[in-house]
């Protein structure tokens, strides 16, 4: 068999060779490794070298050296976690350059810091030849202090930029390499450096799948062999390499027609899929063989089984019938929609707008605001707006929660992990949003104890349930909420800045009632109608509400509300609000109610229509009605306010008793929010 090599190729010689000795770690010594550069050349190149390049750049310049047939794995890079938690230490909004040897690789590691999260600063690309260097005082580089100009005060050294685990995985599987001891120590190298958001659940989730599926085939007493559609060789399990007496990554490169040659079969004995089973002699023995195919363009999956032992076995039934995995929701939804806030306000609608933008992605949001301004209310709209809609929400108010019961809240529990515990254990909260979002309200209440686990979960993408020797990979949204400062909470020791900094990748400000007062009858509409009460309102009681500045905001607001359905035995007045704002100065009601006479006039229709709503009634009763509720009016001008209603066909008025209708069109004016508005201002 033809000895595999593998070639490093970068742009200067000294990354190559850093990268060679990289692999060399994970790679045994039957297989070629070399270096080479872009600058001195690569030389001859045979159709069976696998090329690492370092970088996009260098892949760009190999195709005039290649052969056609070539395989190329662009290398990913990231660098080792304890040169991280010296650029961490930097603070919020520092600039510093990034110093490389050429503008590519300079770019190439502003990239790559961004790609870790390095979110807090202002990083600025620097090489030399550069036109003009920054004046900045900060310099990060990979092992290139050398090349920082001069004038620069404080110099970090991030180290050479090393192999990321998904480059390895792949370097891995396509030498045929990734036995269950390589898994291990692909996974111990994950420990010792940075990855990208994803890639550990990524990584994890397929060493998990091909595990998985390795195990399965292993399990078969048959042996199995996988070709692609090219027949070409992708996998085979225990049952034929003992068949063949060869471990099957000797395999790797060959073809279904090189591996007959082997085993002395000619080609035309293969069973096709159509075909069934045929029995060929095979190393001085008879053995069945089976070709099932795998759909179009898919490849072919063939058994072998010696006949002897099928005789004494039973037949493998067949998995067609394997159980699709149920989503699991536990009643965890999000009920609410963009649509159910309500409001026409500048404030609120630039509010709507980066909510909206925000829901698009999957990065970390951190809402604030006063209590009562409906955080909770936008946390679900934007998870009912993003593409994780179907699957969980699920909530938690860290503050609602002991200490003592939060981390198993959260993370979970294995059976017997404490006294109390369940004998079979428990999912926690992260583990039920698996896939969706979770909503982690008043966060900065929680205890210092438990802010390192979660921003772990933050960083890695996994949990560890209270009591287990393994991690489980999970993928969550996480959307976190307080109605704190939360810079002055970081400030003031309470929340870790760098778990602040993994919250608040896209913060969202929600504003208090008193600044967008323009929403307030709109509101109040509303929830009259969740309270199924058309009755309408008198001026004064709305001036009232204008002139209070609602501490407690929209929740405040909904409670007065129910407050006025249960306690107003008429039309909603004044006097019937509750005593915190019964008590409110009239000084201020006065001249609102002066300053907008206009406006309140308007008013007048809407109250007419709302009245008509609950029963047919004369003029001279409408008046009084009207003049009861504060509306400056007689008979006469109600009798032009019914006409100019009546012309726009929103009421009828008939003669005599019959007294004043409202039309259909008049209900539907009812639910236009345009029909309420007010020119009030707070």
């Amino acid at each position: 068999m033809t000895q595999r090599t593998i070639m490093v190729v970068a742009n200067r010689q000294r990354t190559a060779d850093i990268l060679l000795q990289q692999l060399r770690e994970f790679i045994g010594d039957d297989i070629v490794l070399q270096s080479r550069s872009l600058q001195n050349g690569l030389g001859i190149i045979s159709d069976q070298t696998l090329v690492v390049a370092s970088t996009p750049f260098a892949t760009a310049n190999l195709n005039e050296w290649l052969p056609r047939s070539t395989a190329v794995v662009t290398a990913v890079r990231t660098m080792r976690k304890d040169s991280w938690e010296n650029i961490m230490k930097l603070r919020m909004r520092t600039s510093a350059l990034v110093v490389n040897d050429g503008q590519d690789t300079a770019l190439d590691s502003v990239a790559l810091l961004k790609d870790l999260g390095l979110a807090h600063l202002n990083l600025v690309p620097c090489y030399p030849g550069l036109a003009e260097v920054p004046n900045i005082a900060i310099a990060l580089t990979h092992g290139e202090p050398q090349l920082v100009p001069r004038g620069v005060k404080k110099v970090i050294d991030m180290g050479d930029r090393v192999l990321d685990p998904t480059t390895l995985i792949e370097v891995l599987t396509l030498i045929g390499r990734l036995d269950q001891e390589h898994y291990q120590q692909v996974l111990d190298y994950t420990d010792q450096v940075m990855l990208r958001p994803g890639n550990r659940q990524l990584l994890q989730g397929f060493v998990a799948m091909r595990q998985d599926l390795e195990s399965v085939l292993d399990a078969i007493p048959e042996g199995i062999l996988v070709v692609d559609a090219k027949e070409n060789f992708r996998l085979a399990n225990r049952a034929w390499e003992k068949i063949m007496g060869k471990k099957s990554w000797q395999f790797v490169g060959k073809t279904l027609h090189q591996i007959g040659d082997e085993l002395r079969l000619e080609r035309n004995l293969w069973p096709a899929p159509e075909s069934g089973a045929v029995t060929v002699d095979l190393l001085n023995r008879k053995v069945m063989l089976r070709a099932f195919g795998r759909g179009k363009n898919q490849g072919i999956v063939y058994t072998w089984q010696r006949i002897e032992e099928r005789k004494s076995s039973k037949v493998a039934a067949g998995v067609e019938d394997y159980p699709k995995q149920e989503l699991r929701v536990n009643g965890f939804r999000a009920r609410y929609t963009f649509k159910d806030i309500v409001g026409e306000s500048k404030v609120l609608r630039e509010t709507l707008e980066r909510a909206n933008q925000f829901a698009e992605t999957s990065a970390s949001i951190v809402i604030t605001g006063e209590s009562g301004t409906g955080k909770e209310l936008f946390a679900q709209a934007i998870h009912n707006a993003s593409p994780r809609s179907p699957l969980p929400f699920v909530a938690i108010n860290c503050a609602a929660i002991p200490d003592s019961l939060l981390e198993s809240e959260l993370f979970g529990y294995e059976g017997g992990s404490f006294t109390g515990a369940l004998r079979s254990g428990r999912e926690g909260l992260f583990e039920q949003a698996h896939m969706g979002t979770i909503f982690l309200d008043e966060i900065a209440e929680l205890p210092l104890s438990l802010q390192s686990r979660l921003l772990r979960v933050l960083q890695e993408k996994e949990v560890m349930r209270i009591g287990a020797n393994r991690v489980r990979p999970i993928d969550v949204r996480v959307i976190s909420a307080s109605n704190q400062d939360l810079e002055q909470e970081v400030m003031r020791g309470k929340l870790r800045p760098d778990l602040y900094y993994r919250l608040a990748v896209l913060p969202l400000y929600i504003p208090p009632l008193r600044e967008r007062k323009e929403d307030l009858v709109l509101l109040v509409q509303k929830f009259l109608a969740d309270f199924h009460d058309r009755r309408p309102w008198s001026p004064a009681l709305l001036a009232k509400l204008q002139a209070y500045h609602w501490p407690g905001n929209v929740r405040e607001l909904r409670n007065c509300v129910e407050y006025l359905v249960t306690t107003a035995k008429d039309i909603f007045q004044a006097d019937d609000l509750p005593p915190t704002l019964k008590r409110l100065g009239d000084e201020r009601t006065a001249r609102l109610l002066e300053e907008n006479k206009e406006s309140l006039e308007t008013t007048l229709e809407p109250f007419l229509l709302l009245a008509l709503s609950e029963e047919h009634m004369g003029r001279r009763k409408l008046t009084e009605l009207a003049q009861k509720a504060g509306f400056q009016v007689g008979e006469g001008q109600m009798r032009v306010a019914l006409e100019k209603l009546a012309v726009r066909g929103l009421v009828l008025v008939r003669r005599g008793r019959a007294g004043v209708g409202i039309t259909q069109a008049g209900l539907c004016a009812l639910q236009d929010k345009a029909f309420y508005g007010t020119k009030m201002d707070a």
